[in-house]
Order: structure tokens, then sequence, then C-alpha cells
């Protein structure tokens, strides 16, 4: 007689968080729905706050440039670099995500650092960030996630059927994919955590919701500015099955941005998405 496969308990209890998380979020577009003339009434004020923030597309443009310039650097170096220090494909994948991401971020960072010192911008006025309101910030920040749940969700099927339609593979990203391969180094996934839930969602939200969404809703409609922004956030990483589900999310951090007028509430929602989806990763390592 063939032996029946026991289910692992482990996916009943990722089964049972999925539902709840979909279920609190549910919840929580409903309480959003019930307030939508209260928040309505608001929206002007909150997206003439925004418009407030100084920065301009000169500013963007020193940051767009310094990384490109990095970037188209770095793509002309790696194969000399990775052919003399390795004939390894998985270390050759190593050193480019290395180069990559350090690029990326730490250039970001420097250059929007410097552009705050040049101009002599307080955070307050560059992002809305202020301490005491951070814990509010961040009770926000998990509300607006959660409540983004269900919707990513349903952008994410609605995108898989598309996909699937069109006979583009769904595949993981490559980081994904690093991640969770039992040849990656410890350390190396060390690093990917702390980019994931810590340095990226600060560098991104900076760029994108903290610089970029102002000066586009300084430059045209509100709804536009967040789709224009959204989608860009989307593309740059470079992952076709993940545009769309990207996409939603990041009209989320806008959204949260905007309701809130601090930067404090997107990163907060930004590390919580990024630390639940290397969750779901190792989720899934284990129950396979």
């Amino acid at each position: 007689m063939p032996e029946t496969l026991q289910p692992n308990p482990g996916t009943y209890i990722v089964l049972l968080l999925g539902f709840a998380l979909f279920f609190s979020g549910l919840a929580i577009d409903f309480i959003f729905f019930t307030r939508r003339k209260e928040l309505k009434a608001t929206w002007e004020a909150r997206i003439t706050y925004i418009r407030t923030r100084p920065w301009t597309w000169q500013d963007a443009s020193i940051i767009i440039l310094a990384i490109s310039s990095l970037f188209s650097i770095a793509t002309l170096i790696l194969p000399f670099i990775s052919n003399n220090t390795t004939d390894d494909l998985v270390n050759d994948n190593i050193i480019t995500i290395l180069i990559k991401t350090l690029l990326f971020h730490g250039t970001a960072l420097i250059a929007i650092l410097s552009l705050i010192k040049i101009r002599g911008f307080g955070w307050k006025q560059a992002f809305g960030a202020t301490k005491n309101r951070f814990k509010h910030d961040i009770i926000i920040g998990m509300s607006f996630y959660i409540g983004a749940i269900p919707i990513i969700i349903i952008i994410g099927i609605l995108s898989a059927i598309v996909l699937t339609a069109l006979n583009i593979p769904i595949n993981q990203q490559d980081i994904a994919t690093m991640f969770i391969s039992p040849t990656t180094p410890l350390w190396l996934k060390i690093y990917l955590i702390g980019l994931a839930v810590i340095v990226a969602p600060i560098v991104e939200e900076m760029c994108f919701r903290g610089i970029l969404l102002p000066i586009f809703i300084k430059n045209t409609k509100p709804i536009a500015a967040i789709f224009l922004v959204s989608l860009l956030f989307a593309l740059v990483h470079f992952h076709i099955p993940s545009i769309a589900p990207l996409a939603g999310i990041a009209a989320a951090f806008s959204l949260a941005y905007i309701h809130t007028g601090s930067l404090a509430t997107p990163i907060v929602m930004h590390a919580i998405f990024n630390s639940v989806s290397i969750t779901a990763l190792l989720c899934y390592q284990y129950l396979n």
C-alpha cells in the first residue's frame, strides 16, 4: 500500500497567518472606506503639505546621474573583475550582487545626504519626519501595510494570469533565488537581510517617496504622480513578474506618506514588506 504524504504542520501555521493577515487587511480597508468622506476632506491639505518639500528636478537629476554613472562603470568592469577573481558562477553572482547593491544604495544615500547638507535642509523640511510623531507613524505604517495586503494579493493573482496567458515565465528574482540557495554563504544571507530590512527601506523611500513623489506632485496631478512614481519604483527592480505587485505596494507607500506627511511611515511599511517577503522565502525553503 503506498505511503501517504503527511502535510507539514508548518504549512498550516503559514496558511493561518496568511488568512489572518488577509482578513485583517479587509477589516482595515473597510474602516478606511467608512472614513472616506473624512479622508477626502483633508486630501488637499495633505497634498499641499507634500508640495512644500524643497526638492527640485535638479536634485533628482544629480542623484540619478551619480547612480547611472557608477552603474555604467560597474557594468564595464564587472566582467573583468569576475574573470580575474573566480571561475565559479556562484561567486560571480555574489560579486555582482554585492557591487550593484552597494553602488545603488551607497551612491544614492551619499548623494542625498550631501544635498541635504549643501542646501541646508532640516530633516522635517526634507522628509517631514519628527521624533515626537515616530510612534504614531509606525502604527499608521503597519495599518496601511496590512490594509494593502488583500489588494496586493489580488493584483498578484491577476498579474500571474496575464503573464501566463502571454507565456511569460513567472520566476523569482535573482536575489531571492540566491537567498534560499544552499550554496549561498551565511554571511551573504545576513548581508541581504540587513539590506532588505534596513538599508533598502530607508534609501529607496528617500529616493522615491521622499524626493520624486513631491517633485511629480508639483508638476502633475497627485494620482498621476503616485502612479508614475510607483511604476518607476517597480521598473527599477528589473523583474517583469514583480512589476504589478511592486507598483501596487509602492502606491500604498505613497498614499501612506501623503496621509501622515512623514517619510517614517513608508519606511516602516517597506521594512515590514521586505521582512514578510524574506520570512515567506524561508518558509518556502523549510516546507519544501
